[in-house]
């Protein structure tokens, strides 16, 4: 599986699929989103890092879960760095 980047976003998509069928594990959506958001930001996939940053801090704000939004600010200040946009 080292360097398979579509495995690995592929099992990043299965494991949303099903936590989103679950209401119970939608906490464990946050920290899915968050690495598959790693996961594009180390492959220079800037733009569906950020958006999957944006989909799991929407969640995390609506969970409450301050430690992981803190940690999605931080993950999205890292991509505004490395795309040049600092506004």
């Amino acid at each position: 599986l080292k360097g398979d980047h579509q495995r690995a976003l592929g099992y990043f998509d299965e494991a949303l699929a099903l936590q989103e069928q679950e209401p119970a594990l939608n906490d464990q959506t946050v920290y899915t989103m968050n690495n598959k958001g790693v996961l594009l930001m180390m492959n220079d996939e800037l733009e569906p890092a950020l958006t999957a940053f944006q989909r799991a801090l929407k969640q995390a704000e609506q969970l409450k879960q301050l430690d992981k939004m803190a940690d999605l600010l931080s993950n999205m200040a890292v991509i505004k760095i490395k795309s040049g946009d600092y506004d």
